[in-house]
């Protein structure tokens, strides 16, 4: 599931950052709720 979160479009280097930032949030949420329902 890849969601487009930014609120607005940013180009270069902050646009990376910010998909970037994004995805790590994704994959740390998504890391959280598997290890709580198998924990």
């Amino acid at each position: 599931m890849l969601v487009d979160l930014r609120p607005y479009n940013v180009t270069g280097k902050d646009a990376e950052k910010v998909w970037v930032m994004q995805i790590l949030l994704v994959i740390r949420m998504e890391y959280l709720l598997i290890h709580k329902v198998h924990g």
